[in-house]
């Protein structure tokens, strides 16, 4: 039996059912989970989307939906320093092997240095909506977080969603899992990430150019090469700013994890002023006028233009009714020539990819 301990309310309240595409639009998407986003005083809402997993019973946990992360975890019960941060923890048993040198050890470090440690334990589960149970998910329970993974994952503790299977010798994506299993019998997922306000998101299977969200004449298509742990990678032929190139023929990492677009050190002066870090706090600028960017902001991906709408070029900032930009620079990671596309850019297009071959597509939304 697991139960689960509540110790303060979560950062995300989300939730996610299954629906036919019957209900949905007239449109024949073979099956979609509904994707909810919120966050405290709406600061995250509709930046940041989960779907709901149910362990047993009535304990279930709120998965990211991260296409940057595979492995999938959640806080033990003997975490004394997550119920103090108000982190959901979950009473399972642990395996005997789950030693320092245990098969059933599993440590997550991240680019940022963020690092969990727990043991692997074999659970069933199911996706909220989703009928049919997974059984014996690999699911990995942190006994061990770091200060910053506390501070990082508050609202719930846990990580992944969209892979290519195994990283670092950790388990497989839910998705990754569920398809091995032939839970999913599709091999091609899309995503539909709208800002908040304009819908819930979605993740769908089947006949994807029949989305009531996708416009498959205004696509690119990208073929990923070999194997890697990150899928959504792409190489992009310009971004402009009021007209004017600001970087052209870049490759970039899509990650549903970063709130906007993140550019790499050394190119700051390319771009307008409020998008700089300043000196010699290295922050951003703040204000009401920024939270109603006039500018105008185009990524041209093989000869397909998608236009970013101004209402994601700003985030709230911590003052009221003022704002910071979504577009920065990179700040924490070694890798300072990475650009990263984060949700700036999935609000305004859709995205699929293919397990079976591949593939990677950006298309335009439809009207």
């Amino acid at each position: 039996m697991i139960s689960a301990f509540l110790q303060a309310t979560t950062l995300f309240a989300l939730m996610a059912t299954l629906a036919d595409a019957a209900v949905l639009s007239k449109r024949d998407v073979k099956q979609s989970i509904t994707l909810d986003g919120a966050g405290p005083n709406n600061i995250r809402e509709g930046r940041s989307y989960s779907a709901k997993v149910r362990l047993s019973g009535d304990d279930d946990f709120d998965l990211l939906v991260d296409t940057s992360s595979s492995p999938s975890w959640v806080m033990h019960e003997s975490c004394q320093k997550c119920k103090e941060a108000g982190i959901k923890t979950f009473n399972v048993d642990l395996p005997e092997t789950c030693t320092d040198s245990g098969k059933d050890r599993g440590i997550i470090t991240y680019s940022d240095k963020t690092k969990v440690t727990g043991c692997i334990v074999y659970i069933p589960l199911t996706l909220d909506g989703v009928d049919k149970e997974v059984t014996d998910y690999p699911l990995l329970v942190v006994t061990e977080p770091d200060e910053r993974s506390l501070d990082f994952m508050a609202y719930n503790g846990l990580n992944g969603f969209l892979g290519l299977g195994e990283s670092n010798n950790l388990p497989p994506s839910v998705l990754d899992y569920m398809k091995d299993q032939q839970i999913i019998s599709t091999t091609e997922i899309g995503l539909y990430l709208p800002r908040n306000g304009q819908g819930e998101g979605t993740l769908e299977f089947g006949d994807l150019s029949q989305s009531n969200h996708m416009d498959p004449t205004k696509a690119a298509t990208f073929q990923q090469d070999g194997e890697t742990d990150e899928p959504y990678r792409i190489v992009v032929d310009a971004l402009t700013i009021n007209g004017t190139n600001v970087a052209e023929n870049f490759t970039a990492r899509l990650n549903t994890g970063f709130q906007g677009i993140v550019y790499p050190k050394g190119i700051q002066d390319k771009f307008p002023a409020h998008y700089r870090p300043q000196q010699p706090t290295g922050g951003y600028m703040q204000g009401k006028a920024l939270c109603n960017s006039p500018d105008i902001v185009k990524i041209t991906i093989k000869s397909q233009e998608f236009t970013i709408d101004p209402k994601d070029l700003s985030v709230p900032s911590s003052s009221p009714d003022e704002c910071s930009p979504s577009i920065t620079e990179i700040f924490s990671y070694d890798e300072e020539e990475v650009w990263y596309f984060g949700m700036t850019f999935f609000h305004n297009v859709y995205s699929s990819f293919n397990w079976e071959n591949g593939e990677i597509k950006i298309a335009a939304l439809r009207d």
